[in-house]
C-alpha cells in the first residue's frame, strides 16, 4: 500500500496508509483515518524532514534539525535503527 509519514512538534514521526483508490475530498469517500504506526521515543523537537530510502525497502530517514539529530528507522518492525546526535 501507499503510505504518507507525517513529523510532528514533539518529535512523533507517524505513517498512514492510503486508500487503495487515492484520496478525495468527495463525501463518503475512504480517507487517511487513522495511522498505522507511531515512531516515537525518537527526536526530542520536531521533526523538519523525512524521506524514504530509494533503495531499501522500509527504511526511513528522519531529521530534527533544531535538535540537530538523524534517525533511521526500519518502518516494517516499526523499530530505529540508528542515531545520530551532533552536540
Amino acid at each position: 500500500p501507499e503510505q504518507l509519514v507525517t513529523g510532528q512538534d514533539t518529535g512523533v514521526v507517524m505513517l498512514w496508509n492510503l486508500p487503495a483508490e487515492g484520496l478525495s475530498l468527495k463525501k463518503g469517500s475512504a480517507n487517511v483515518n487513522r495511522e498505522t504506526l507511531r515512531l516515537g521515543g525518537g527526536h526530542r523537537r520536531r521533526v523538519t524532514s523525512m524521506a524514504f530510502n530509494s533503495v531499501a525497502d522500509n527504511i526511513l530517514c528522519t531529521v530534527s534539525s533544531l535538535a540537530n539529530d538523524l534517525r533511521i528507522w526500519d518502518v516494517a518492525k516499526g523499530v530505529q535503527l540508528q542515531e545520530q546526535t551532533e552536540q
